[in-house]
């Protein structure tokens, strides 16, 4: 009887450990350390991604220091402040002397996010600042759902305030990075338009020419020719090509 209460003890221990295991598996955070946003929501447009990874780039070529984006929809049963210190720490942002990396956590799922950074930035980016800047930057297009602009302003403010602590010009960072270009409205004929164009008249010339062909008895050109119709095809490049 002992030894059936042991066993069954041992089962249920072994059980534990395993379902242990098995949760911190599915809670640890996965990342690419290569790229400066994980999208893992889907919620950024590469335009964000863009501007962020050239921010942080320009940081880290200065005084070492990254910022770093990471999105998921859950975060299961880890606290906020506990999953992005996994997310920072498996990142390893910024440089390893100064740690003076930034992670900036969006969690759309569960409608929240945060901010942490790394010991070497404890005293200089304090949890208040920390705490304006997602109230102003953040918080307005969070509520619009406007997550990219949300993104790309919070990570505008704290790569100032990094230049503001490390003594690094703000133009610096207008240097390295600008924000997504919009589309160009100069004047003029867009190339693809002008092709379109002369596919047009091609394409009018050959009409015209079917139209112009003797009705009625006698004999009639054959069918596919005329004048217009080479004229076509050659403007699109496909008459007289041999065959492969």
């Amino acid at each position: 009887m002992n030894k059936r209460i042991r066993r069954t003890a041992a089962a249920a221990a072994v059980f534990c450990l395993l379902g242990a295991g098995a949760i911190t598996v599915q809670a640890a955070p996965e990342l690419d350390p290569n790229q400066a946003v994980n999208d893992y929501a889907g919620i950024l447009s590469t335009e964000t991604e863009a501007y962020v990874g050239d921010l942080s780039v320009a940081l880290q070529n200065t005084c070492g220091a990254q910022i770093g984006v990471y999105t998921t929809e859950y975060i299961g049963n880890s606290t906020m402040e506990g999953y992005a210190y996994d997310v920072l720490n498996t990142w390893g942002l910024g440089s390893a002397d100064k740690d003076n990396g930034v992670l900036l956590l969006l969690v759309p799922g569960e409608d929240d996010y945060y901010v942490t950074r790394g010991a070497g930035l404890e005293a200089q980016l304090t949890i208040s600042k920390l705490g304006t800047i997602l109230d102003e930057d953040l918080e307005p297009s969070w509520v619009e759902q406007d997550y990219d602009a949300g993104t790309q302003k919070t990570v505008r403010a704290i790569a100032e305030e990094l230049c503001t602590i490390y003594g690094i010009p703000v133009s610096t960072l207008d240097n390295a990075a600008q924000a997504p270009a919009a589309p160009s409205d100069r004047g003029g004929i867009s190339p693809m338009a002008v092709v379109l164009i002369i596919v047009a008249v091609l394409l009018m010339i050959a009409l015209l020419g079917s139209f112009t062909r003797p009705r009625g008895p006698g004999p009639r050109p054959p069918r596919g020719g005329g004048f217009g119709n080479g004229l076509f095809w050659y403007g699109l490049g496909l008459a007289s090509r041999p065959r492969r």
